[in-house]
């Protein structure tokens, strides 16, 4: 059961700041996404936590899911490089990498073993932040464009590449504007709680308005908005013949 199929944004967060417009594209990307995706598909989890996640997305238990992640301590089933998995080739029907690229030294590295352990057929999904904060976790090491993501999956002999802009001009600034407040708005008594109640219902509405601006047509093909994308959703399969 996918759990916020068709809810707005305002249903899922209310006004819970700490979730952010990056966030909610992430979570819905992947729910539109594994709801195409038959059961009972087998599936990697680069960079997964198995009973614990960021955001609302919860990948359906029927799913044979199996997380792997560098610490052992993130209640992995394996733990492992991901550049160097110790993973027989050709098993997994699906393999899920979200927000997980920008935090190794050499993503074509591990780009290349998705496509190893890939059957024919299989999909790979992907999730990167572009214009997004720094987040060391335990380092963030880059942002890379589209045309860079394409490139090296074409390179490795993906088809039917799609790469979609999750968030334009309007989303990248509101999320900047939520962190701001985060850090300097949240404590405090007095005038100080006032002005922080008051910035967070300002950020309420700019973040409704931030959403319909970006789901409007013209905006994602207009060259002005769509140069500053707040990350990308990207899903790529190998050729059935591989």
């Amino acid at each position: 059961m996918l759990p916020f199929k068709d809810k707005p944004l305002s249903e899922i967060s209310g006004d819970d700041i700490s979730y952010s417009l990056r966030r909610y594209y992430v979570d819905s990307f992947q729910q539109k996404l594994f709801a195409q995706i038959s059961f009972p598909s087998r599936v990697l989890d680069i960079g997964g936590v198995r009973g614990v996640t960021r955001g609302e997305f919860r990948m359906p238990d029927d799913f044979r899911r199996v997380v792997l992640n560098i610490r052992r301590s993130h209640q992995t089933d394996l733990a492992a490089d991901a550049a160097l998995l110790p993973l027989v080739s050709k098993q997994f029907d699906v393999v899920l990498c979200a927000e997980v690229l920008e935090h190794v030294i050499a993503p074509p590295a591990v780009l290349h073993q998705t496509w190893r352990i890939l059957k024919p057929g299989g999909r790979l999904i992907v999730t990167v932040p572009f214009l997004f904060r720094q987040h060391a976790d335990p380092s963030d090491y880059g942002r890379y464009t589209e045309w860079y993501w394409r490139a090296h999956l074409e390179r490795l002999g993906f088809e039917n590449i799609q790469i979609e802009k999750q968030g334009l001009f309007f989303s990248v600034f509101v999320d900047m504007l939520r962190h701001w407040m985060a850090n300097n708005l949240l404590n405090g008594g007095g005038f100080y709680r006032l002005r922080s109640w008051s910035f967070r219902k300002i950020y309420l509405v700019l973040r409704k308005y931030a959403l319909r601006f970006d789901e409007q047509p013209v905006h994602q093909v207009q060259a002005f908005w769509g140069a500053y994308p707040g990350g990308f959703g990207i899903q790529a399969f190998k050729p059935e013949q591989r």
